[in-house]
């Protein structure tokens, strides 16, 4: 919550700012709901951080998948196995996204949680599948992730295997690699995922082998890279929490599509 001396000053009988024009009789709550908290602070920067296209730009730059140079990008092998999951499409719209401060930070305001819905002066509107699949360039059919096949917080047991499954690191490797600080998280480092698998075209290129295990592994760590830099972008910009490693046992099972992706965005 942010400071009082951040928030404007009202009375106590005095309603809150932003309410609806109906009295706030559908959303009740909204008085101690968190947009009535955004709505009611001086500046919106103390409560709400936009996140810019332009850093999950920069950051896919840094691990081109793609590139002319023979020193740069990954195998053909590992690009066709990114390819069939339909996250490119994601990567590929980012140049062309933009956004307006002004227009974040009404959407900010308007929003319930409540009903999952903008609250506008002229009526209630919400984002659709449609409106994604044309932002991000995700398809809105095929194969979801079944809620049930999908927990919170995965136990280090299931970690531990998964990553030796996914990325080909035994439980030594994952606890090393886990850590923030000293302690060990529930999280990857985006940076340290770089530099533990880019580079398989460089390899060949030097002449030395890239194995089967090493191209699967590279695909799905780089679908990981992705889920944490573009899709479930991290306050910090670092790391991508280690849940989604879950979504990696379907890779070569089924195409991902935004049906996946909000169904695990709702648990």
């Amino acid at each position: 919550m942010p400071d009082e001396l951040k928030m404007l000053v009202r009375g106590p009988d005095d309603p809150p700012l932003g309410i609806p024009g109906d009295g706030g009789n559908v959303l009740w709550g909204y008085k101690g709901s968190w947009v009535g908290v955004v709505y009611n602070t001086i500046d919106h920067k103390h409560v709400v951080r936009l996140v810019k296209p332009g850093t999950s730009v920069n950051m896919m730059t840094i691990w081109l998948l793609i590139d002319d140079e023979l020193s740069k990008g990954e195998v053909p092998e590992v690009v066709d196995l990114v390819n069939s999951t339909g996250f490119l499409s994601v990567v590929n719209n980012l140049g062309h996204l933009g956004y307006g401060r002004p227009l974040c930070s009404t959407f900010a305001e308007r929003y319930y949680g409540e009903t999952d819905t903008l609250h506008l002066p002229f009526g209630e509107m919400t984002i659709t599948p449609n409106d994604a699949k044309f932002i991000t360039g995700l398809s809105i059919e095929g194969k979801s992730v079944k809620h049930k096949e999908y927990v919170q917080e995965i136990d280090w047991d299931k970690i531990y295997k998964w990553t030796k499954e996914v990325f080909q690191w035994d439980e030594e490797k994952t606890k090393q690699e886990m850590l923030l600080g000293k302690e060990k998280q529930r999280i990857f480092h985006l940076s340290r995922l770089r530099s533990n698998f880019m580079g398989t075209k460089k390899l060949r290129h030097e002449g030395k082998e890239v194995t089967r295990e090493r191209i699967i592994a590279t695909a799905n760590v780089y679908v990981l890279y992705i889920l944490g830099v573009v899709i479930f972008h991290d306050v910090s910009g670092a790391r991508v929490n280690a849940n989604f490693i879950q979504l990696l046992k379907h890779l070569t099972r089924y195409r991902t599509t935004l049906g996946a992706l909000s169904s695990l965005h709702t648990l």
